[in-house]
């Protein structure tokens, strides 16, 4: 993890040239910085400011090192954002500097009513984000769980040799996924509870970083590993959002376990797990194929 001190200069250094952007922000001086958003998640990527600009208020999010190493391209966000946002279902991205890895968006209330996240209301939010137009990035969960265990460094040894050991079973499991999966779509592929903001016109999603053409079952996957849904939550969100597709509950399953597994070499690849949790992570990875 960076530096609070590092992060905050270059936030600094993105927010100094605020007169490069847009001049329908109407700025007359540059952001000021009123706090860190989120400081005291430990498992927080990137790092997010609220700053204010004249009479508005905005998220200023500056891509960790870490997540600079992931390759991902802060272009495709920034479409997918832009298409999300349009469609009434994300924050207006305002202002996107690839040199310092800042990217604006206009910040939004929360409002968190009885039935904010309900899952009636993912499920819908799941259905306007596969709605949007597709972009020419697809997810390609072979060749990203690659890179990811390639960036792993020597605390992960046994459990990479472990993942490498699986890499024919999952390669099986890939196929079936694209296998039962009839149409590509846009999906946001990390919508789990951080990332869905409640607003008093419907949930939004958030960080649109891992935005790519792939499987809707794999977005219901993210969901339920990213809010740990027991079975009979994973079988509402299913009905909810498919209640006549009858391989959906199966697509989910596989695609859970290829989700699980991107999500540990992610986890290992930047340093946000540890070595006993890693472990634990590969067991119930284990224990997810056994009961497939």
């Amino acid at each position: 993890m960076e530096k609070t001190a590092i992060i905050e200069q270059r936030l600094n250094a993105a927010l100094a040239r605020w007169q490069l952007w847009p001049d329908h922000l109407g700025l007359q001086e540059a952001p000021a910085v009123i706090s860190r958003l989120l400081a005291d998640v430990p498992t927080q990527s990137n790092s997010s400011f609220l700053v204010s600009g004249g009479d508005d208020l905005w998220v200023a999010r500056i891509q960790s090192a870490t997540i600079a190493a992931l390759a991902l391209d802060p272009r495709v966000e920034w479409q997918a954002q832009q298409q999300a946002y349009h469609a009434g279902i994300a924050p207006e991205p305002l202002v996107l500097d690839l040199e310092h890895g800042l990217l604006v968006s206009r910040y939004m209330v929360t409002d968190a009513g009885d039935k904010a996240d309900s899952v009636e209301s993912v499920a819908n939010l799941l259905h306007a984000v596969h709605a949007l137009p597709g972009i020419e990035h697809a997810l390609d969960s072979t060749d990203l769980a690659t890179h990811y265990r390639s960036l792993t460094g020597n605390t992960f040894i046994a459990v990479i040799r472990e993942l490498n050991g699986l890499q024919p079973m999952l390669a099986s499991l890939r196929a079936e996924a694209a296998a039962l999966c009839s149409t590509l779509k846009l999906c946001h592929n990390d919508l789990l509870s951080a990332n869905r903001l409640p607003t008093r016109n419907g949930l939004l999603a958030l960080d649109w970083e891992y935005a790519a053409m792939g499987d809707p079952a794999f977005d219901l996957a993210a969901i339920c590993a990213g809010d740990e849904l027991d079975t009979t939550a994973r079988a509402n969100l299913i009905d909810a959002y498919a209640p006549e597709d009858t391989n959906m509950t199966r697509r989910v399953s596989v695609n859970l376990i290829l989700y699980r597994e991107l999500e540990l070499a992610w986890s290992m690849a930047t340093e946000n797990i540890s070595h006993d949790s890693a472990v634990c992570a590969l067991a119930a990875l284990l224990d997810l194929m056994d009961d497939l």
